[in-house]
């Protein structure tokens, strides 16, 4: 069959190739797979049966505290005693304690007490620990624990043995942690209520001390259920009361400034002294003052319709407005220079010592941890009483332990099979590495991949009797590009059968062309252009190579390429 091969890509598996390979090589590989089917045979000949059984049990997710409608109360205390209960509240917890050497080494000392096999045997806990399995029935909290031996009657004694065990172990065990965490909570409430006491005196002497005891009182003790105690800083009254003050002069002293401006403007006085009068204090003389300004007022109103500006009568009442305004001004800014003393006064008897208030806040901030952190632990105390008052085992057993009713598949033929695969894959690695080693053509890719780009024509040995026909249209396009005789050199092909056979057939289909064939790299470059022949299996990669090189180097063409396949 005449060809055109063109590479395969480097992501494609060429299945000619790997089918050539199987083809060549079939004799090797049937033996090295049926090595390896006869050593998976021989090894299941002496091959036990396995025996499996199991049982399941619900483990149930055991509440850590009572909800008691305050959980916010319980943050600092409610992990610690978390962490004191986490094995008996964590299902996942419950599914390692059965598979902990704590339970599973008491089993094996029984099935070694049980059954003497075990001992004479001296198989080993880690080996003996892989026939069981505990898992959870996958979106349940159903564990299924599974136990497999070859010795059929050991099965059920070991099932039984394990939920003996975890039975008691997880009822001790969870007694245990509640006993532990009361004398916990019993010694850390006899500690915070000797340091809570402490602090409060401390908090109590301070106060009294600097005068701060109504301050006390007003701040107790922060929100107990609302207080965050990393970031608490308490706004004491003290400060509070300063800060008004403060604000309170700043206040007065803008009044004073303006008041002064607006020494001569009655209008802006009467104004002023109202609205001092109204955010400062109420006082009766200043508003019956404005009240006798505000009449001569409309009394000038009045008489300026029937007087004119000069009468006496208008300046009689003019005179009284100035004379009332300018002791309205007098008052006002005599009644305010006083409310800025009264508050100098009370911001002065406000003043504590440097570091007094900082100091206070400080131990407040102490004794309110320690109340909250004693109210949580008693708080969590109770809540581990009512555990222990209602505890229960954290596991029901759901199904007894059973024996299957049939021994574990061994699946003999899926491992024949497997070791057939094993064999032939053996093999084939092995026979990959030879071929490399010999360096021989196989395929028509293994001359593309040195020689690229001149065209192959391959010639299989299996259809030899339609090569005449295929010789007869390559000598067509032939005859056009030749003149002259031509050589064709055998590449490292002992046989020369095949290529006399392609020769002659070439002949006859030229009339002034005539092909010679030789083995003679040196006879065939006495020509510019020659045609190269190829056997599968016998021909070098390394002799091709040779040819590769010299080709450049003396300026001769391959015509073509005739491959000559199995």
């Amino acid at each position: 069959m005449v060809e055109k091969n063109i590479y395969p890509e480097d992501n494609i598996i060429n299945l000619n190739i790997i089918y050539k390979f199987i083809k060549r090589n079939f004799k090797y590989l049937s033996y090295f797979s049926l090595i390896g089917m006869l050593f998976v045979g021989s090894s299941l000949i002496n091959h036990k049966k396995t025996w499996k059984g199991q049982f399941k049990i619900v483990v149930e997710k055991v509440s850590g505290s009572v909800s008691n409608g305050n959980t916010s109360r319980s943050g600092g205390a409610q992990f610690i005693f978390n962490q004191i209960t986490k094995s008996s509240n964590d299902l996942n917890t419950e599914q390692e304690i059965l598979k902990s050497p704590f339970i599973l080494l008491n089993v094996y000392d029984f099935i070694n007490d049980f059954d003497p096999f075990y001992k004479s045997q001296g198989i080993q806990y880690k080996d003996w620990v892989e026939n069981i399995k505990v898992e959870f029935v996958e979106g349940t909290s159903v564990l299924s624990i599974t136990y497999t031996d070859k010795r059929k009657q050991n099965i059920i004694p070991v099932l039984e043995e394990i939920s003996k065990k975890y039975q008691e172990y997880s009822g001790s065990k969870r007694l245990r942690d509640i006993k532990l965490s009361l004398d916990y909570f019993k010694k850390q409430i006899d500690k915070y209520k000797k340091k809570a006491i402490l602090s409060n005196q401390k908090l109590d002497d301070f106060a009294l001390k600097h005068d701060l005891i109504y301050l006390r009182i007003a701040n107790r003790m922060p929100n107990q259920q609302n207080i965050n105690l990393v970031g608490f800083n308490p706004t004491l009254d003290i400060e509070r009361k300063r800060t008004e003050e403060s604000n309170k002069i700043r206040n007065i002293d803008k009044l004073i400034e303006r008041i002064k401006s607006d020494k001569e403007n009655p209008v802006s006085i009467i104004y002023l002294s109202e609205i001092i009068n109204n955010q400062i204090s109420q006082n009766s003389e200043m508003e019956s003052k404005r009240e006798l300004i505000e009449n001569i007022n409309i009394k000038l109103i009045n008489n300026l319709q029937i007087y004119n500006e000069n009468d006496k009568s208008i300046q009689d009442l003019k005179r009284q407005r100035k004379t009332y305004t300018e002791s309205l001004y007098a008052q006002t800014l005599g009644f305010l220079e006083a409310q800025r003393k009264s508050s100098k006064a009370n911001l002065k008897s406000l003043e504590r010592p440097p570091g007094v208030i900082t100091t206070y806040k400080e131990l407040l901030r102490s004794a309110s941890k320690d109340e909250n952190l004693l109210s949580k632990l008693e708080d969590q105390f109770r809540v581990i009483s009512l555990e222990k008052a209602k505890i229960k085992d954290p596991w029901q057993l759901i199904t007894n332990p059973t024996l299957d009713s049939n021994p574990v598949p061994s699946y003999k033929l899926r491992k024949i099979i497997l070791g057939l695969l094993a064999g032939f894959l053996t093999g084939s690695l092995i026979l990959i590495l030879k071929e490399k080693k010999e360096n021989k053509i196989y395929t028509s890719f293994d001359i593309e991949s040195i020689l690229p780009g001149i065209p192959i024509d391959i010639f299989k040995i299996s259809e030899k009797v339609k090569w005449e026909e295929y010789i007869h249209f390559i000598s067509i396009g032939m005859a056009e590009k030749l003149s002259g005789n031509i050589t064709m050199l055998s590449l490292d092909i002992e046989d020369e059968n095949e290529p006399n056979s392609i020769i002659k057939m070439f002949n006859s289909n030229f009339e002034n062309i005539k092909i010679k064939n030789t083995k003679s790299i040196k006879e065939a470059f006495e020509n510019d252009e020659f045609l190269l022949c190829i056997k599968t299996s016998f021909s070098s990669i390394n002799s091709l190579d040779r040819i590769l090189k010299n080709l450049s180097l003396l300026n001769k063409k391959i015509i073509r390429i005739i491959f000559i396949d199995d």
